[in-house]
């Protein structure tokens, strides 16, 4: 049965039909006696339905799914595409620079009256410079976000690009963003006019990028950033520098600045690298970053962190690959932040990294470094308490600060770690009281711990709270044949010494009758390695207390006393804060 007509469209048909006849019916036009200007007046009425017909259609596309949308979700969705669609000035067959599509002229009036959707522009350099003058119109007083990417198949030079004409003054005033990638050489030296003349108002994100990480731009191109001045752009706030490096000095580095990116090449010689609360990414441990492997000729590196942030410091050198020559410092200003974790992340991996052979505990820091000093270093400590910011090659220091000397225990953490390779270790007093505290908990089995230090041969000790660890030295190996003279900790002992510090004589007495407990344990230590056939070879003692009658009485028993000037290197806590 073929279909039939709907009783609307009959009505539809009448209705039209007689407005047909009515207006194009010969005998009542008869009036118009020319029938070339009665031709003509049918062309207008002609011209005048098709019009007609064409509003009618956009009437009834707003009708339907698509076209009924709000203003603002079309908008958003013009929004999302501009990202995926870029401009291609492969294709510039199209009318006017748009394509008119089925789907209705709303979503075109939509689009060319919304001010947002021609303000941000991914790829300039593609956008055909004929239509630059009727986006900046559709973007009226807004301000703009430009990105100009080098594409090699399609531009031969800086000009081809249209940068220049973006760069007009009144269009500088308005630029909020500007972005340039990929950017060789030979653009680099063309952009560095405009970058040097260009006055940009409102800017507020910078970002230039090379093509290669291992280009770095030319000296045209870096000479006007390094001299960048801050009335060149006042509101910037953003600053994403990739592949070259300038000095700190300039002004582009103001402190208004909010947000800091900078990638160096690889083949950057750098000498020394400081960054104070700087440091990429918060920790994430579900988040597997790739290892940032930092240049050969980096001789020192300084990472230093505060409070709720203390710990960033840490995180951040388990992804750093360093030459093994480098000296590496890391402080934690934790105040009453937890720091216990990083820390033993940190110093497992030094000591997967790095193989030690002298090692300096104290409370506050732990000194690692992975060569030998020879006899002539000895009295001087490997390093001083204050966050030292160089050291020999291959040095590595970590440094601790809490608020409460009870948060953290950093002599627990390093005697976790295997001692085997040391072959000398120095004690501070802060690190002795952490291994037998009279108040707190004693550090539990750290004879046990120490006993993996079998290869050390020189032992330094300061001397308040000393007689514990001297005690400990005494005990023979249990697993021993009798009169092995096999020793529990440090058996291949040669070289004690003894410190003093720079302790105030009110809080630690250099008198002997104050310390005969010391004297005690360590002549003990003293004959007891003579008698069991393995004697120091040397004692070593702070000029300091060389007054001690001691010293005549174990000579003896020694293969040589010698005294040294105490360098004023080591505090204790009691004498930090006596000092503060």
């Amino acid at each position: 049965m073929l279909n039939q007509p709907s009783p609307a469209a009959d009505s539809a048909d009448v209705f039209w039909t007689s407005n047909v006849h009515l207006r194009f019916d010969g005998a009542i036009l008869g009036a118009v006696g020319d029938r070339g200007a009665r031709r003509m007046q049918l062309e207008k009425e002609l011209e005048s339905m098709r019009r007609s017909e064409r509003l009618a259609l956009r009437l009834r596309n707003k009708q339907t799914g698509a076209c009924s949308l709000p203003t603002e979700v079309l908008t958003a969705v013009f929004a999302h595409a501009q990202e995926i669609w870029l401009p291609s000035r492969r294709k510039l067959g199209v009318k006017n620079g748009v394509k008119r599509l089925r789907s209705g002229w709303g979503w075109i009036t939509v689009a060319l009256n919304t001010p947002s959707l021609w303000t941000t522009h991914t790829s300039c350099a593609t956008i055909n410079h004929n239509f630059i003058p009727e986006l900046i119109l559709r973007a009226r007083d807004f301000p703009l976000s430009l990105t100009f990417t080098w594409d090699g198949e399609i531009h031969d030079d800086f000009y081809d690009t249209g940068a220049h004409h973006w760069f007009a003054s009144r269009i500088c005033r308005r630029i909020k963003s500007l972005s340039f990638r990929k950017l060789p050489l030979k653009i680099a030296d063309h952009l560095e006019w405009w970058i040097r003349t260009a006055v940009f108002t409102a800017l507020e994100h910078l970002a230039v990028e090379t093509a290669h990480q291992s280009d770095s731009l030319s000296q045209a191109l870096v000479q006007p950033l390094s001299s960048w001045k801050a009335t060149s752009a006042p509101q910037l706030r953003s600053l994403h520098l990739d592949g070259f490096h300038i000095p700190w000095s300039s002004e582009i580095f103001s402190g208004q600045l909010t947000c800091l990116h900078i990638e160096l090449p690889r083949e950057i010689e750098i000498d020394s690298l400081s960054l104070h609360q700087t440091f990429p990414l918060e920790y994430d441990p579900d988040i597997t970053l790739p290892m940032i492997h930092l240049p050969r000729s980096l001789r020192r590196l300084n990472l230093n962190s505060y409070d709720i942030h203390a710990h960033l410091a840490m995180y951040w050198f388990l992804h750093l690959v360093v030459p093994g020559h480098c000296f590496v410092c890391i402080n934690a200003f934790a105040d009453s932040y937890e720091v216990d974790l990083p820390l033993e992340a940190t110093l497992s991996y030094l000591w997967e990294q790095r193989t030690g052979q002298e090692l300096m505990l104290d409370a506050y820091g732990v000194y690692f470094d992975t060569t030998r000093r020879p006899h002539s270093q000895w009295e001087r400590p490997n390093t001083t308490w204050g966050y030292p910011t160089t050291g020999p090659d291959g040095s590595f220091y970590l440094g601790i600060t809490t608020a409460n000397d009870s948060m953290l225990s950093l002599t627990k953490h390093i005697l976790d770690l295997p001692l085997d390779t040391f072959t000398a270790i120095t004690f501070t007093t802060d690190a002795l009281q952490e291994l037998h505290n009279a108040y707190d908990e004693p550090l539990q089995d750290w004879q046990g711990r120490l006993c993996t230090a079998s290869a050390v041969t020189r032992v330094a000790v300061q001397m308040e709270e000393s007689e514990h660890l001297l005690d400990a030295m005494t005990e023979l190996d249990s697993q021993s044949e009798v009169g092995s003279g096999q020793f529990k900790i440090f058996p291949r002992l040669e070289t004690l010494m003894f410190y003093v510090g720079n302790a105030l004589p009110g809080l630690v007495s250099r008198h002997f009758e104050r310390n005969i407990t010391i004297a005690v344990a360590l002549v003990d230590l003293v004959r007891l390695r003579m008698n069991n056939g393995v004697p120091l070879r040397e004692v070593m003692v702070s000029d300091q207390i060389q007054h001690w009658p001691l010293w005549d009485s174990i000579r003896a028993m020694v293969g040589e006393i010698t005294f040294f000037k105490d360098p004023c290197s080591f505090l204790s806590k009691r004498t930090r804060k006596h000092n503060s």
